[in-house]
């Protein structure tokens, strides 16, 4: 399962995310030649996938849209409520005015 560790290896991730996509595909009761095909993927695509070997970003987005799980691509980088640039302009504090100069005159 996905730990919180940092500096975890790249295979041990990519062997975790095929376990999850194998096992979701299990528990909707797919064979992988459905779900690749459910996918439009390669069959081989989606055993390396499963595998946790080196694949696309296309074939990763194209299995879970046919899982019904893509949604959790979101919570990788989710979006801010608020606007990074807006956040900053409401946390600076105003800034005073100028007084006017009087200008001396010669009396």
């Amino acid at each position: 399962m996905l730990q919180d560790t940092p500096h975890r290896p790249t295979d041990a991730i990519l062997g975790d995310l095929g376990d999850r996509i194998r096992d979701q595909r299990i528990r909707l009761g797919r064979s992988q030649a459905e779900l690749a095909s459910m996918a439009n993927v390669a069959v081989r695509a989606l055993q390396s996938l499963e595998a946790g070997k080196n694949t696309t970003t296309h074939t990763l987005v194209r299995v879970l849209r046919a899982l019904g799980i893509e949604g959790g691509v979101q919570s990788i980088a989710p979006l801010p409520s608020v606007s990074p640039m807006a956040a900053l302009r409401r946390s600076k504090k105003p800034r005073r005015a100028r007084a006017t100069r009087v200008k001396k005159t010669d009396l």
